[in-house]
């Protein structure tokens, strides 16, 4: 039934609903691949970070590299890059801050794949709309009000195009929204374990 559904929404729609429909597989495959990704970085894995600098506070600092490094957690990997020997004589600060763009990458990505969709989706909408109303236009020119079912099937293109497009321009906002939100406070986790690592190597705290 739900199948029903659907191919009559991709034929009454037009080629529009087309480009429409992968907009909409794009955004479920991106909240999947987020949802599996940030379940990757919770549970045990999400300890390890604070783990590291417990095990620097005991002044492990081996055990500490040896965990940040075997860690999945954004923040514990940060943490590996800092903790490595400094072979090319890099400040730690520079360390840090270069391992977090790399990890910032992989926290943020799809992101702007979502932020596409956002924009991208209505306006084939508006595409969808605006050739329905030229086939009922074209049908008057030609036919006159005689054939009322192909003028209001170019409408009803139009309307179908229209609302598919916003409900998933909404989707991938509101999915937008909430992973945008994860993964800023990922972000603001290995800035705030990236200062006490340096505090830790720098002596600063016990």
């Amino acid at each position: 039934m739900e199948t029903d559904v659907l191919l009559s929404l991709l034929q009454r729609g037009g080629w529009v609903m087309y480009p429409l429909l992968g907009c909409s597989l794009t955004v479920v495959w991106v909240v999947i691949d987020r949802l599996l990704f940030w379940r990757g970085q919770a549970g045990d894995t999400g300890k390890d970070p604070e783990r590291v600098l417990q095990l620097l506070r005991h002044d492990d600092h081996e055990g500490a590299l040896k965990l940040a490094s075997a860690s999945r957690s954004a923040s514990a990997r940060v943490l590996a890059a800092g903790l490595e020997p400094d072979h090319d004589s890099i400040p730690l600060d520079e360390r840090l801050t270069l391992a977090a763009r790399g990890e910032g990458r992989r926290v943020m990505s799809l992101l702007g794949v979502l932020d596409i969709i956002v924009t991208a989706a209505p306006l084939l909408g508006i595409l969808g709309t605006v050739l329905g109303i030229i086939d009922a236009f074209e049908v008057m020119e030609s036919r006159g009000l005689a054939d009322t079912r192909a003028i209001t099937g170019g409408v009803g293109r139009a309307l179908v195009t229209t609302a598919s497009g916003l409900v998933i321009a909404l989707a991938a906002l509101f999915a937008h929204h909430g992973l945008g939100d994860r993964a800023d406070r990922a972000m603001q986790e290995m800035q705030r374990h990236g200062t006490v690592l340096e505090a830790l190597l720098g002596r600063g705290l016990p």
